[in-house]
């Protein structure tokens, strides 16, 4: 019985600081899916594509100090593939606001964080 209250106490946590995520909605195809620490001490955010090609991927996130962090994917995303982007994060970002391209990778914009 306390296993169980203590399993649904951590799912209603992870559940409350689910990020806010901001993503295309015009082509829908490479998801958030959440982050992990990585071997080096960054977190890594989890990304998956479901398109049919490979995508670049622009993220933007606040940084330790909340001023917008820009990260661009490496290498692309592969098709119907995961992908960890690693982040200089100590926890999962408040507010994730992605862009993903097949041609090329994108140009770095500047990294505005949308308000909701």
């Amino acid at each position: 019985m306390v296993l169980r209250v203590v399993l649904l106490l951590m799912l209603l946590t992870s559940l409350a600081a689910a990020p806010r995520v901001f993503a295309p909605s015009d082509k829908p195809c490479v998801f958030y899916k959440g982050y992990k620490p990585l071997a080096n001490g960054d977190i890594g955010l989890t990304f998956y594509n479901s398109c049919w090609m490979p995508m670049w991927v622009n993220v933007c996130v606040p940084d330790k100090r909340g001023k917008p962090y820009l990260v661009q994917s490496v290498r692309t995303v592969p098709r119907n593939g995961f992908f960890d982007l690693g982040l200089d994060l100590y926890r999962e970002p408040d507010v994730i606001y992605y862009t993903y391209d097949p041609m090329e990778a994108p140009v770095p914009a500047p990294c505005l964080i949308p308000e909701k």
